[in-house]
């Protein structure tokens, strides 16, 4: 007995013009989302990056003025040596550039400001973190940070 396929009474076997594009748009809008909430979490992952640097930077400092009685200072890259002046496993990798100055109205031997810009130019320039901004870590604890994003998001 010879096997035959058995057509749907309305003869479709397929899906219609109208039918693919409302499911490609249904995917283009779920994509936009992905990418988005995708960006975001690639921003917050590389200001973690920033502020551990702070973190590492400034126990150096701290080892640093235990033998110096003062706390080391640049604006630019690269910084003086043993201090690591960028965020990642390398300057061209990382999102922050870090620079240490001494706190507004203080000398270097009494409190050190340490920054650590986004994008600057001697690291990724393609980084930008419009939230936060800058962030920022003192001797005496303080963190700040430049942008208009809130504290909980930013430190």
């Amino acid at each position: 007995m010879p096997s035959y396929v058995v057509l749907p009474e309305s003869g479709r076997l397929g899906w219609t013009l109208l039918e693919l594009v409302f499911c490609l748009c249904i995917l283009a809008v779920l994509t936009v989302y992905a990418m988005s909430a995708y960006h975001e979490h690639i921003v917050a992952v590389k200001r973690h990056e920033g502020k551990v640097a702070l973190l590492k930077l400034m126990q150096q400092q701290e080892n640093y003025f235990t033998a110096q009685q003062a706390y080391q200072t640049w604006a630019e890259a690269p910084a003086p040596s043993p201090f690591i002046w960028y965020s990642g496993l390398s300057a061209a990798r990382s999102a922050y550039q870090l620079q240490a100055q001494a706190c507004a109205g203080e000398a270097a031997t009494r409190c050190i400001e340490l920054h650590a810009v986004p994008g600057a130019k001697s690291v990724d320039q393609h980084f930008s973190d419009p939230v936060c901004g800058q962030l920022l870590l003192d001797s005496r604890g303080k963190h700040s940070y430049s942008g208009h994003g809130s504290r909980q998001q930013c430190w």
